[in-house]
């Protein structure tokens, strides 16, 4: 490969090209791999960080599972609910950062961290 060498990527399509600036290989579509969200305004997580107690708030009406994970990927908590608003305490959860992961009956899933403080 000479200096002019590269790859230019864009949010759908990647391409490699050369000296001449002609692509060589493949592009199209970029699948990283992403399941689909929810909106980000369906769910609000707060008081971030938290100290007794984490509330998760929601304007859907459907049931939804709220899974909290540790940095190590262990779940720490898991609640299923249809509630529009959850509370979850974590008073006795040790502090650090926390994966929120929070899924819906259509299989959306909206994640978050979360800090616990103490």
């Amino acid at each position: 490969m000479g200096e002019d060498a590269g790859f230019l990527v864009t949010d759908q399509t990647l391409f490699y090209y050369y000296r001449n600036g002609s692509p060589c290989g493949t592009y199209g579509q970029l699948n990283l791999g992403v399941e689909s969200f929810v909106k980000d305004d369906q769910f609000q997580i707060f008081p971030n960080p938290a100290a007794d107690e984490l509330t998760i708030k929601t304007t859907s009406t459907i049931p939804y599972t709220i899974t909290l994970f540790n940095m190590l990927g262990q779940t720490v908590e898991a609640i299923q609910t249809t509630k529009q608003e959850q509370t979850i305490n974590v008073a006795n959860m040790p502090p650090g950062v926390y994966n929120v992961s929070i899924i819906d009956g259509g299989g959306n899933r909206y994640n978050d961290k979360v800090v616990v403080v103490h």
